[in-house]
C-alpha cells in the first residue's frame, strides 16, 4: 500500500470479526446472507458452507476477506477506507496458491 503506513493483518482474531461494509458482489452477498445472516460469518461457518458446496472457492475467499478487513478496522472506518483496504488484501490474494490450494484443494 502507498502512504507509508502499514496495516496489521493479524487474521489469527478473525473470527469474532463484525462487519464493516457488505461484500460487494451479489453472489457473496448471498452467500453471506444464507450464511450468516448478512454478517461476517465465523472462520468456522465459511468453511461449513464450503464444505457444503453452499459458497465457491471464490466467494469463500471474498467472505474471509471481509471478515479480516472488518475486524482489523476501526468501527468508524469510512467506507472508503474499508473498501480500499480491502480491495488492497484481495489484490495482494488474488493469485496466491497456498489460499487457493486451502480453499479448493480438488484443484490444480
Amino acid at each position: 500500500m502507498s502512504g507509508g503506513k502499514e496495516l496489521d493483518l493479524d487474521v489469527s482474531r478473525v473470527s469474532s470479526a463484525s462487519p464493516a461494509e457488505a461484500p460487494k458482489s451479489a453472489e457473496a452477498t448471498s452467500a453471506a446472507a444464507s450464511v450468516g445472516s448478512g454478517e461476517a460469518a465465523g472462520v468456522d461457518e465459511i468453511a461449513r458452507a464450503l464444505a457444503a458446496g453452499e459458497i465457491d472457492p471464490a466467494q469463500a475467499q471474498q467472505m474471509l476477506i471481509d471478515q479480516v478487513t472488518a475486524e482489523q478496522l476501526p468501527a468508524d472506518a469510512s467506507p472508503e477506507l474499508v473498501e480500499s483496504v480491502r480491495s488492497e488484501v484481495a489484490a495482494l490474494l488474488a493469485e496466491d496458491p497456498t489460499l487457493q490450494a486451502l480453499l479448493d484443494p480438488h484443484e490444480g
